[in-house]
């Protein structure tokens, strides 16, 4: 059944396709390992604040919040100084940033496009994503990640937030990541955005009904563009909220070490869903059936079909420690993918997988930006690192899960050889363990508690339950 789902997903449209990419270059780079919400923050800030001739800014979610606000703002000051912007932003579903704050930029002169504006009828096509999050400034200094654009990402949302991780590097392959933003910028699915017109007043003229429908209208156009200037325009509050978190972030900073890679690899997949456009995957099934004897793993989902249920079973059965790190039903926002997880976690632990799963308490505590509640509510990694035999580390945007492997376009930083890093990483990796995770046995259960749902609300366990039966079927889509 599920194999038919998938074959008829598939008939549905012709997928629109091209090239992965793959860059490796041997020479020094900076690196830096950016673990806190608030330093990621300052880190981009710096960034934009350094431009002299041009900021390419490439996204999956660009939420109307306040740290979207304030980065927003940073980016208007940067052109109004003279230097070219370029926004490429992915049209999904869960976009918040809407058509009148792209008009608000156009008009300030910023240059916006929108990755697949496919309808959610035209099935397949629908499905291919830009998932990645990349920082390129005068095509010398970038960072990417996991790190979206909204308060979760930044320690700065009252409901729920996510623990990630982002790297920032200088050095001549930002070349080669500027080059696959400008494939992606002229591809054909990456379209302009268009300004937003008031409606023709010659409507009224047409008939009581085409004047309801242009007034309806209008009101809409008014409503949008008051709110999209305001989102645009700096208050006091705002600038009073920056400075906090700005405060907070740089000190973090100052404790951040700047390493020195020599061998770094950048990697991305190309537009679209065809053979070769579908890179990541690949190399990261390659790099990890290369490994010898350690791979660490943080991932928000741990999703596994027939071939990465073998791939994980032939790494064990070489006697590699193989230890993950991923999300609880309580840190988790994806319900069907966590129900999945839960359902087939134990064929790993019994093959030998040493697995932590996050309980949703904070990591760090930079209490004094939170907002009220924030330590309260629950909170999640979001992290996709994989350290290879404790010297090569990846950092970058790709879930291990079905639809970064076969929809989203991923990308990663990867440096080689070089232990120091690698050990960095490791470090932070267990430190999130030690103070929000807990270690599952070999039966998948966790160790010190009966429960994998514990501190979890009768609603939340409800639909862990309801959905069993669609997490199975559909995992392809996960």
């Amino acid at each position: 059944m599920r194999e038919l789902l998938f074959f008829c997903l598939f008939l549905c449209q012709v997928a629109w396709g091209d090239q992965g990419f793959h860059y490796q270059v041997k020479a020094p780079h900076e690196f830096m390992v950016l673990n806190d919400g608030p330093a990621a923050f300052a880190k981009r800030i710096e960034m934009i604040e350094r431009a002299r001739e041009s900021i390419d800014f490439e996204y999956f979610m660009y939420n109307r919040d306040e740290t979207a606000r304030i980065l927003t703002h940073a980016l208007l000051k940067k052109h109004a100084e003279g230097v070219k912007i370029r926004m490429l932003i992915d049209k999904s579903p869960f976009l918040f940033f809407n058509d009148y704050d792209a008009t608000e930029l156009l008009k300030a002169g910023i240059e916006v496009k929108y990755y697949n504006r496919k309808s959610i009828l035209r099935v397949k096509s629908y499905q291919f994503r830009n998932h990645k999050k990349v920082l390129i400034i005068d095509g010398k200094e970038a960072l990417l990640g996991g790190r979206n654009l909204g308060d979760e990402y930044f320690f700065n949302y009252k409901n729920y937030n996510y623990n990630d991780r982002d790297a920032w590097f200088a050095g001549p392959i930002v070349e080669n990541v500027r080059e696959t933003f400008n494939y992606f910028w002229n591809h054909k699915v990456s379209e302009d955005a268009e300004k937003k017109v008031r409606p023709m007043a010659s409507l009224r003229r047409l008939g009581p009904a085409l004047r309801k429908k242009y007034f309806q209208q209008l009101r809409i156009y008014k409503k949008h563009t008051k709110e999209a200037k305001a989102f645009m325009t700096e208050d006091e509050k705002i600038l009073e909220r920056r400075e906090h978190i700005m405060e907070t972030g740089l000190k973090q900073l100052e404790s951040y070490p700047t390493f020195l890679c020599n061998d770094i690899e950048y990697a991305s997949d190309g537009p679209g869903g065809s053979g070769n456009a579908r890179y990541m995957g690949e190399l990261i099934y390659e790099k990890m059936t290369n490994v010898t004897h350690d791979l660490e793993i943080e991932s928000p989902y741990f999703v596994t079909r027939d071939r990465e249920r073998e791939l994980y079973s032939i790494i064990l059965a070489k006697g590699v420690d193989v230890k993950l790190f991923t999300n609880s039903i309580r840190s988790s926002d994806n319900i069907l993918i966590v129900n999945n997880f839960n359902h087939r976690i134990d064929f790993f632990t019994q093959k030998g997988m040493d697995v932590s799963i996050h309980y949703g308490n904070p990591v760090n505590k930079p209490w004094e930006i939170l907002k009220e509640h924030a330590l309260k509510n629950p909170w999640g990694t979001h992290a996709k690192t994989v350290v290879f035999d404790k010297k090569d580390t990846l950092i970058g945007s790709y879930n291990l899960d079905p639809r970064s492997f076969l929809y989203s376009a991923e990308n990663a930083i990867i440096c080689n050889n070089s232990p120091e890093i690698a050990e960095y990483v490791i470090a932070d990796i267990e430190h999130r363990k030690n103070t929000a995770g807990v270690d599952l046995d070999q039966n998948g259960n966790p160790i010190g508690h009966d429960d994998l749902m514990l501190g979890v609300g009768f609603y939340k366990r409800f639909k862990h339950v309801a959905v069993t039966f669609f997490a199975s079927l559909f995992d392809f889509l996960l």
